[in-house]
């Protein structure tokens, strides 16, 4: 059998078989947002765009450019807690509960350093102003990297807390 050149979901007929989890399936409108999968604040909007918690994704790609990765917090927090609290019912009686974590692809805290500070720098020049603590790129990294480090002595309650106690990491948890 030859397969389609632009892939199997493109063949004729239905060479490709069921494909993802057994509650996902084809939807007959491919317009349709299917709950499991987008935040239960998502809508799609008259024009056809889609809003995220009333926001129209329009108006983020024009504030912050594309692709953009959207979380509307009140939606993940809810369902993180509704995950949680799941896995303790179910683990109450083997195990005293569970705890749960969640880890992304890549760290999603959204950007710490405005990229303008990098300007059309090559890499070179980038790292040699790194190595001057009173450089402003050196001051908008740092800063950044101790915002990080605030959000996370938050969820840690202040451990370590030689780290979480120190001068930058106080300042930055101050400033949120």
């Amino acid at each position: 059998m030859r397969a389609h050149e632009a892939g199997a979901l493109h063949g004729e007929g239905d060479q490709r078989g069921h494909r993802g989890p057994s509650w996902l399936s084809t939807p007959g409108d491919v317009n349709t947002l299917v709950p499991a999968l987008w935040a239960r604040s998502v809508r799609r909007c008259e024009h056809g765009s889609l809003t995220v918690a009333g926001l129209d994704v329009r108006d983020i790609a024009a504030e912050f450019g594309t692709p953009a990765y959207v979380i509307d917090e009140a939606d993940f927090r809810g369902r993180a807690a509704e995950f949680r609290q799941a896995f303790a019912e179910v683990f109450e009686d083997l195990c005293g509960g569970a705890d749960v974590y969640y880890a992304g692809k890549a760290y999603q805290s959204g950007s710490t350093v405005d990229g303008t500070v990098f300007g059309t720098e090559a890499q070179d020049p980038i790292g040699a102003a790194l190595t001057d603590p009173s450089s402003a790129l050196t001051k908008a990294v740092i800063g950044g990297a101790n915002l990080t480090t605030a959000r996370i002595c938050q969820t840690t309650g202040n451990k370590p807390a030689n780290v979480c106690t120190s001068a930058g990491v106080t300042a930055a948890a101050a400033m949120q």
